[in-house]
């Protein structure tokens, strides 16, 4: 579920074309503003995987405005579109969620937002186990951390999906660049490969 950002709605769309150029993707649902849907147009399904934007929560922005921003808070839409099917019809309600963001949601706001989030998985009724992943330990070759959330519907039987170990030794050497002008320290001007050869 994009934002209803304009910017986000058209690289969803463009997202959309990539994905089915390399998948099969015939048959599939998808919607690009969770903020427009109703909650009854929304095809049962028993796994929901999400994001919301991290412009709000992320290091890389000097607002760090969170929950409190207007990208952020499309998580939001999400549960209510929760809330809203679990009055209707709770049998219709995913038994999984599972959500992403940056590893700054964890402490954003002193950490009340991450909290919030529990809070909100709990009302509606998921257990939530989360863990900090970093891509360079599943053979990525980059050093990007995430948290991911996983919220079981209390009501259904389920196993724990965290902790995961990571599938690689995590070793990655950092080689930089200044291809920006903006000095070494930019993000921008760091390239990882797990062998360290750029």
């Amino acid at each position: 579920f994009p934002s209803h950002d304009t910017r986000a709605i058209e690289r969803a769309k463009a997202e959309k074309k990539v994905d089915a150029a390399m998948h099969d993707t015939k048959g599939e649902w998808t919607w690009n503003d969770v903020s427009t849907i109703d909650y009854r147009q929304l095809p049962r399904a028993d796994i929901w995987s999400f994001g919301f934007p991290c412009q709000d929560i992320s290091i890389a922005n000097n607002g760090r405005l969170g929950f409190k921003g207007g990208r952020s808070s499309l998580f939001f839409e999400v549960t209510k579109r929760l809330r809203q099917i679990k009055r209707w019809d709770s049998n219709r309600m995913p038994s999984i969620l599972l959500i992403e963001n940056v590893k700054n949601f964890l402490s954003i706001n002193g950490g009340w937002d991450f909290l919030l989030a529990q809070a909100e998985l709990d009302e509606i009724g998921y257990d939530a186990e989360w863990q900090l992943l970093n891509s360079k330990g599943f053979g990525v070759a980059q050093n990007r951390e995430r948290v991911f959330i996983v919220g079981h519907y209390r009501e259904r039987k389920y196993k724990p999906v965290f902790p995961i170990s990571p599938t690689t030794n995590g070793v990655l050497k950092g080689v930089q660049a200044d291809t920006s002008g903006k000095g070494l320290n930019s993000q921008q001007d760091r390239f990882y490969r797990i062998d360290g050869i750029m």
